[in-house]
């Protein structure tokens, strides 16, 4: 149990210098690849975030990976990320992507779309809140977004429906 709380100064220094060095590699990385790195754009943007994390952790509290191949796996994640939104631009269908799900329309919850995307009535409740929403009647729209996010477009004018072109209404 003693070990759990122990620490040499050898190892502090290391995870310290490690912090800094992940940190200047990573933000040189993020710089070369652009502002799209930690968008969570999609689900796989959102994956690409939690794995460089897990990345990021490994490498300074471990003394396997090295910072060498942390900057390696990080370096090969963000080219796939880049290769994967090109793609994404230059094709229509979505063959490896979750689609976001309609919640609700028009003031009414789709019930059937909460029960199977796994959303309670009482965190799209908070989800409304959060966005200011005042009246049930008032909600045009909430969307379970593929990020997990959830959209809420509330107010009195009519949803354009292009903002709806790509969203599942029934699952």
């Amino acid at each position: 149990m003693e070990e759990w709380f122990s620490i040499t100064n050898e190892e502090t220094v290391g995870i310290l210098l490690t912090v800094f060095f992940i940190n200047v590699i990573l933000l040189i990385m993020v710089r070369l690849n652009g502002l799209r790195t930690f968008s969570k754009m999609s689900s796989h943007d959102f994956a690409v975030t939690i794995a460089i994390g897990s990345i990021m952790a490994a490498t300074i509290l471990q003394k396997s990976p090295s910072l060498l191949n942390a900057a390696v796996a990080i370096a090969g994640l963000l080219i796939w990320q880049n290769l994967f939104s090109r793609w994404r631009l230059k094709r229509n269908e979505k063959h490896l992507e979750n689609q976001a799900i309609l919640l609700a329309l028009d003031g009414k919850i789709i019930d059937e779309n909460l029960r199977k995307s796994r959303v309670s009535k009482g965190d799209l409740y908070a989800k409304m809140r959060e966005a200011n929403v005042l009246k049930l009647s008032d909600v045009k729209a909430a969307i379970l977004e593929v990020t997990g996010d959830v959209s809420i477009l509330h107010g009195t004018k009519e949803v354009d429906s292009v903002l709806l072109e790509n969203v599942k209404k029934h699952l």
